[in-house]
């Protein structure tokens, strides 16, 4: 390679780094919003929807999406586009919470997305990030209207008044369809610390549950073994106070039911038992569904279900599968990578051809 070819190569680099910094750089933002407002965003998951926020005093914030269809996130950077904070996403609820200690007089940007191929246009609103005290914010001073519509575990801002159900170990409960109500929520207190089983009963219905502890996402189910009922199998702490939330998809009636994770062998006693997660096998491996383990009787006593046998697996991209040896159709993922930087590489030389010859056109050289 000559010089002329290695320096029109690096200039060329150089140029491509420095378009790609001042585009990056450019504070393009769609809307601005202000404490204690409310606006109108559109964005999709190609789509971004960049909201503008200058911070009039130094205090905790929060930027709330409302009646969102889809899954929606939000990122907050500051004015050097430096990453600062994301959203909280309960994996459940589809819109979104960004809690963050914002400061007098410097600027920040929320990039906001939705899990969506369409463009949807929904309302976000940035106001107080209310702490309660006896039902009144330590930080504005408002007292909660101890509404529960909107929030997931069917709780009111301060925690005062909860609209769902509770549940004791050994209940069993009939969930009905309502129109107006996509979610039921049951409220437990273990009396001791343990393993439970909560799970729902049915034939026709396809529920799915979530377990909440303080107010995040802890586990959930859907589909146990080669059935459309769930099991959630968890350690619960004594005293301490968790939601089960489930949602069926058929608007159909099922019975939910919680108990001690324990397996009654044939002589009355009771055994501890464990969950094991789907076993995922390889070509020359039976693949088995996830299933609750009695250990002392060293016995599935609930689904670990055969699901057929798994996949090739080809990890060295030898186009040989590593398990049984047999040759895999097509070219391998090395292969395929190898043809693209190939091909992009090539693409990359003709542009710098085009730079040489266009400096040689006009004297450069």
């Amino acid at each position: 390679m000559t010089i002329r070819k290695l320096t029109s190569i690096i200039l060329t680099m150089v140029m491509l780094v420095s378009i790609s910094v001042i585009t990056a750089s450019a504070a393009d933002f769609d809307a601005v919003i202000a404490e204690n407002e409310t606006i109108q965003v559109s964005a999709s998951f190609d789509k971004t929807a960049t909201i503008k926020f200058v911070s009039a005093e130094t205090k905790t914030l929060a930027l709330k999406s409302e009646n969102l269809e889809e899954y929606g996130f939000c990122d907050l950077y500051d004015e050097n586009e430096e990453f600062l904070e994301s959203s909280y996403e309960n994996l459940v609820d589809t819109d979104f919470t960004l809690v963050y200690d914002f400061e007098a007089g410097k600027t920040y940007y929320f990039d906001i997305r939705v899990f969506s191929d369409e463009e949807l246009t929904f309302s976000i609103s940035l106001g107080c990030a209310h702490e309660y005290t006896d039902g009144v914010c330590d930080n504005c001073g408002v007292a909660c209207d101890h509404d529960t519509d909107g929030n997931i575990l069917m709780m009111c801002d301060c925690g005062a008044v909860y609209s769902g159900s509770d549940i004791a170990c050994g209940d069993t409960d009939t969930v009905e369809p309502e129109a107006d109500k996509k979610f039921s929520v049951f409220r437990f207190i273990p009396e001791e610390t343990g393993n439970y089983i909560f799970r729902s009963v049915s034939d026709e219905a396809d529920p799915i549950a979530y377990l909440f502890y303080d107010s995040e996402f802890y586990t959930g189910n859907d589909d146990f073994g080669d059935s459309y009922n769930f099991v959630v199998f968890a350690e619960l702490t004594e005293g301490e106070t968790y939601y089960f939330i489930t949602e069926e998809f058929n608007d159909m009636s099922y019975d939910v039911m919680l108990t001690k994770a324990v397996h009654t062998a044939d002589d009355g006693s009771e055994h501890d038992v464990e969950y094991h997660d789907w076993y995922y096998g390889t070509c020359q491996e039976i693949t088995y569904t996830e299933g609750i383990y009695c250990p002392e009787c060293d016995e599935y006593i609930e689904g670990h279900l055969e699901d057929g046998y798994g996949y090739h697996e080809d990890w060295d991209y030898d186009g040989i599968c590593d398990y049984c040896g047999e040759s895999l159709q097509g070219e391998s993922l090395i292969d395929i990578i190898f043809d693209f930087l190939d091909e992009f590489l090539a693409a990359l030389q003709g542009i710098f051809d085009f730079i040489i010859e266009l400096l040689d056109t006009v004297g450069v050289w």
